[in-house]
């Protein structure tokens, strides 16, 4: 997740607010196993943005084990969650893929604590994507 789509979330949530059945909504990220990701992006953007807790149709939790990887990512990966610094793409298309591969799997094994059930076929379901790009 990048900057932009953090920002995008928060706007739409500060826009729809009032249109948002906050039991309904909470249900439905529980059974994604999604609310517990939401609570962090909420609670840093209470903290780190300003947004107020208004906006947010579930229950605000405080700082945990987790509490800054969310932010800390986000800023430091650009508008669109791509950019990491000094490290560049290998233009070979090879070892372009590997990297990107490598990057990705990596994050999400940083991030794996916070939503295990979405994690655990990441790395499959990214090599057989790369694989499908890099040889059609």
């Amino acid at each position: 997740v990048g900057f932009r789509q953090y920002c995008d979330w928060l706007l739409f949530l500060a826009k729809h607010r009032d249109e948002i059945d906050a039991t309904r909504f909470t249900a439905t990220a529980q059974s994604y196993a999604l609310l517990y990701p939401m609570q962090l992006f909420a609670r840093d953007a209470v903290k780190h943005l300003d947004a107020p807790k208004e906006i947010f149709p579930f229950e605000m939790i405080e700082g945990g084990k987790h509490a800054n990887w969310i932010i800390e990512d986000v800023l430091n990966s650009g508008n669109f969650g791509f950019h990491r610094v000094g490290k560049q793409r290998p233009q070979e298309k090879l070892r372009g893929m590997w990297f990107s591969y490598k990057t990705t799997v990596a994050r999400s094994v940083k991030f794996g604590a916070i939503a295990p059930q979405h994690i655990r076929m990441l790395p499959m379901k990214k090599l057989i994507n790369r694989l499908k790009i890099g040889f059609r």
